[in-house]
């Protein structure tokens, strides 16, 4: 499998950035939007309406589709020596059905290294034509969720945003053939793990 897995910052800042890395800029652009920070402050407002529960899963499903658009935009605005070879050496000569997972990996990666600073890299467990999985281990969304609200962080609510963040990836990206889901939560397993799975094309 083409190997997509991508980084942030720069391999040797005398030489400049690196152009197989993802685009610092970009990434500033969209975690200037979308931060800890701001789902906190989300989550506060909603916390003083006296609807943390209904409030803060609305909240964060926002929240996760926003972040999507913008990724989604910004992910093809702002080109890379890695896309640009998953386009001209994967998929010119073999074909867009090679999308997946492969494309998906890209932006989800550039949705969670902008949305989270603090991490080098995304987590990917599985990354086949039929499934990609990954996790986000130490979640500094849940850490801070857990410090400020602790009732917030035991009803999870802050993994309605992750959902709704892969869901509309798939849909700005137009994997419309994928389901995708959360399959391991931080409460029970100490990371929350999730799966886009693509479904088999049944035969009429």
């Amino acid at each position: 499998m083409f190997d997509a897995a991508q980084t942030k910052g720069q391999s040797d800042r005398s030489k400049g950035p690196d152009p197989y890395m993802l685009n610092e800029e970009m990434l500033k652009q969209i975690s200037e939007q979308f931060s800890v920070e701001k789902g906190i402050k989300g989550l506060d407002e909603e916390n003083k309406k006296r609807r943390m529960v209904v409030g803060g899963r609305e909240f964060f499903t926002h929240f996760g589709e926003s972040l999507a658009k913008m990724t989604a935009e910004l992910g093809e605005k702002y080109d890379d020596k890695t896309y640009e070879a998953i386009r001209k050496d994967l998929l010119e000569p073999l074909g867009q059905q090679y999308r997946f997972p492969i494309v998906l990996q890209r932006f989800v990666e550039i949705a969670y290294l902008s949305l989270f600073p603090s991490l080098s890299f995304v987590d990917i467990r599985e990354g086949s034509l039929k499934r990609l999985a990954f996790r986000i281990n130490n979640c500094p969304m849940y850490g801070k969720i857990k410090e400020v609200f602790p009732q917030a962080a035991a009803d999870l609510i802050c993994q309605y945003g992750c959902v709704a963040l892969g869901k509309t990836l798939c849909q700005q990206l137009r994997f419309d053939d994928v389901k995708y889901g959360v399959v391991k939560l931080v409460t029970k397993a100490g990371y929350c793990e999730f799966e886009a799975c693509r479904e088999e094309k049944k035969n009429v």
